[in-house]
């Protein structure tokens, strides 16, 4: 049996590209700024971005969450 607060994290974390995509834009952040903001390149926000952080590591979206505070 799967413990109520393992279901909440499990959907807290389904939902976390587009978190963190909606908080760039609610920020007003383009993808460059936020890019160079981490030390990444733009392109590569973009790919995220368009694939909703399914290539990212658990490391890459905690540096990208950072960049958003």
């Amino acid at each position: 049996m799967v413990s109520k607060n393992f279901q909440i994290v499990l959907g807290v974390v389904s939902d976390l590209p587009e978190i963190l995509i909606e908080e760039r834009k609610r920020l007003g952040l383009t993808q460059r700024q936020l890019a160079e903001k981490i030390g990444l390149k733009e392109q590569q926000i973009q790919r995220y971005e368009a694939t909703r952080y399914q290539s990212a590591s658990l490391q890459r979206l905690c540096e990208v969450a950072k960049g958003l505070v």
